[in-house]
């Protein structure tokens, strides 16, 4: 089902905001938006969430659906944000009127190469649409990709963007200090992850608990061995207690050149935990040496050796997760992330210019 909500939070006398997404955007980051773009917005979306997500072909057709819904309402507004790029591509690859004046961006741009016929024209699908003249951006969350992608589709080099990603900062309860009370280390997510290793190097350290949230398909011909808990239902507020319950947060990715794990990686360094991830794209636009301990790729043994120092050196942890804290609060906030979003829409020629 799809729904179309306005978020008049202020006092603006309409909403010249479109928000098309695959979800529904956290408050907090519209209210930002409208604030700093002086206007009111509407959502139009559908729910995708984890408990409710469809097969990919069934997903896409909502898209399509989305898609469509927003070029018959889209004249009203002066600017459009797809917050799922496939309904942003789909929109944009119909051809629009010159007429038809309004900026439109898309985030985030993920695109993965494929081999192939069926690849090259994936690419090609991608190429197109974002040379179409209406849309004016589509914004990437890491300093590698933005790189990549501008060399993937030179045409279109000067219309993609890289914005660091921001997640709401929450009140909560914290377990920050290393203690018995909070010892399993855990991992969580599924793009790109890499199990695999992490289930090699937990098979060699009996002696600590695991816990990790996947789909079934992550794990795949993995042998999981008895230290280690496989959770295939926890999503939304069950995953985050997970985190917030963890003594640390292993985070391996598989494909170094693939940016990756943001989300997860955010809600470690805002929960002030100690964090261990794989050196890939896009990880040092937001942690390095100084807040994180950082592993060499497909790599258990390093892995192995990192997990032994965080129990051996308990102190050395927390500082590092103390200083994630501390760079997540001034660089990666939800509000951070809304006003570098607006100032590109103004930067675009949109509201407020």
């Amino acid at each position: 089902m799809n729904y179309l909500s306005n978020y008049n939070q202020n006092d603006y006398n309409s909403s010249k905001l479109l928000i098309v997404a695959d979800c529904r955007v956290e408050q907090s980051l519209v209210n930002v938006l409208c604030d700093k773009l002086n206007t009111n917005a509407d959502l139009l979306y559908i729910d995708s969430s984890r408990e409710t997500r469809k097969k990919a072909l069934e997903r896409h057709f909502s898209y399509l659906i989305l898609a469509i819904q927003a070029m018959l309402i889209g004249h009203k507004y002066e600017n459009i944000i797809f917050w799922q790029q496939f309904i942003g591509l789909y929109w944009s690859f119909y051809p629009f009127k010159s007429r038809v004046k309004f900026n439109a961006l898309l985030t985030p741009l993920i695109y993965k190469s494929r081999k192939g016929i069926l690849g090259q024209l994936y690419r090609l699908f991608f190429g197109f649409c974002l040379s179409n003249s209406v849309l004016k951006g589509a914004i990437c969350h890491s300093s590698d990709e933005l790189k990549y992608y501008q060399t993937v589709f030179p045409d279109c080099k000067n219309k993609i963007f890289f914005i660091p990603y921001g997640i709401t900062s929450e009140v909560r309860v914290r377990q920050n200090l290393i203690s018995e009370e909070n010892s399993y280390f855990f991992a969580g997510g599924t793009s790109n992850r890499d199990y695999s290793t992490l289930m090699y190097a937990a098979a060699k350290l009996k002696q600590f608990n695991f816990v990790v949230a996947c789909t079934k398909r992550d794990i795949k011909g993995i042998e999981v061995p008895d230290n280690v808990k496989v959770l295939h239902d926890a999503y939304g507020e069950k995953f985050d207690l997970l985190i917030k319950s963890s003594l640390a947060v292993v985070l391996t990715l598989e494909n170094p050149n693939i940016s990756s794990g943001q989300i997860v990686l955010l809600k470690a360094m805002e929960m002030e935990k100690p964090i261990i991830v794989t050196k890939c794209a896009g990880i040092t636009d937001y942690i390095d040496e100084d807040c994180a301990f950082l592993v060499n790729t497909n790599d258990p043994e390093d892995l192995r050796k990192v997990l032994e120092l965080i129990i051996s050196n308990p102190e050395e942890a927390n500082v590092r997760a103390k200083r994630a804290q501390e760079r997540y609060r001034e660089r990666f906030t939800v509000q951070k992330f809304a006003s570098l979003l607006a100032e590109l829409i103004n930067y675009q020629g949109g509201i407020g210019c």
